[in-house]
C-alpha cells in the first residue's frame, strides 16, 4: 500500500493499495463486497457508509460529493470526483489507469480522477481542476497534486492513432510508440495553473513494477487496486 503522508497536509489522508486485496467492482450491491469494507474499516479508518465511488467510463464527466449524494448512495458514470466535505471518503480503482490526487493547501478541497488514455485525451485533470475552481473557488495555483501508479512509457506501447491526442507524449523506442500517460497529465495540470513544483509522482510502473494490478499484463481478469482520498479522517 503506498501512503503519501508527507505531500498533503496532516488531515488529508491518500491511499493507494496493492495486490494484496482486489478491488474489483462487486457483482451486486453496494460500492464494495464484505470484504472490501473489511479491509476500508480496518486498513483505511474510515466508515464504508462515506465512501463515494464511481462507474468508471474512460469519459470526462466529474462529480461533486455532497452530502445529498453520499445519502442516496447511488454510483453513477464518471472518471472524476470532488468535494470540499469532510469525511466524504473518494475512491477510483485502476489496473494501469492513472489516479490523480488533487488538495488545495487553502481550502482543503480534494480531486481524485481515474486517468485512461481516453480521459486524457478528453483533458479530464484540466477539467476537474476547472471544476474545483467554478464550485470551491479554488486557485489552481495553490493545489498540491499526485500521481499514483500506472502504466508508464516503459511498458505503454501504443498505435500510431495516440499520435494526433499526444503530440509531445509519444515516444518512439526501437520504431515502437509509447505513451507517457503521466506526462500527458502532468501537462494538463500545468496548462490548467497548478505550479509544476507541486505535482509529485510515485513513478511506479503497473506493467512491470511490483505488487500492482496491470490490465495489460493479466488480460480482462485482472484485479483492481483502490485510490483513496479523504480530509479528517473518521
Amino acid at each position: 500500500m503506498l501512503r503519501f503522508t508527507e505531500i498533503f497536509p496532516k488531515n488529508v489522508s491518500a491511499f493507494v493499495s496493492g495486490a494484496e486485496i482486489n478491488f474489483a467492482y462487486p457483482k451486486a450491491g453496494n460500492f464494495l463486497n464484505s470484504g472490501q469494507e473489511e479491509y476500508v474499516k480496518n486498513e483505511f479508518k474510515v466508515s464504508p457508509l462515506r465512501v463515494a465511488s464511481i462507474k468508471q467510463v474512460h469519459e470526462d464527466n466529474i462529480v461533486i460529493v455532497d452530502d445529498k449524494y453520499l445519502k442516496d448512495g447511488k454510483v453513477p458514470f464518471a472518471d472524476a470526483l470532488i468535494t470540499d466535505l469532510d469525511n466524504a471518503v473518494l475512491t477510483v480503482r485502476t489496473a494501469d489507469c492513472l489516479s490523480i490526487f488533487l488538495c488545495d493547501d487553502k481550502s482543503r478541497a480534494l480531486g481524485l480522477i481515474h486517468a485512461g488514455w481516453k480521459s486524457t485525451a478528453k483533458k479530464i485533470a484540466q477539467k476537474t481542476v476547472g471544476k474545483m475552481k467554478e464550485h470551491f473557488k479554488v486557485d489552481p495555483g495553490d493545489l498540491k497534486a499526485v500521481f499514483g501508479p500506472c502504466i508508464r512509457s516503459c511498458c505503454y506501447e501504443v498505435s500510431g492513432e495516440l499520435k494526433e491526442h499526444f503530440p509531445r507524449e509519444i515516444i518512439l523506442r526501437d520504431k515502437k510508440l509509447f505513451l507517457d500517460l503521466a506526462l500527458a497529465n502532468r501537462n494538463q495540470l500545468v496548462e490548467a495553473g497548478l505550479d509544476i513544483r507541486k505535482i509529485s509522482d510515485c513513478r511506479i510502473c503497473t506493467y512491470c513494477g511490483d505488487n500492482c494490478f496491470s490490465h495489460r499484463k493479466d488480460g480482462e481478469g485482472a484485479g483492481r487496486m483502490l485510490s483513496l482520498l479523504v480530509k479528517n479522517i473518521i
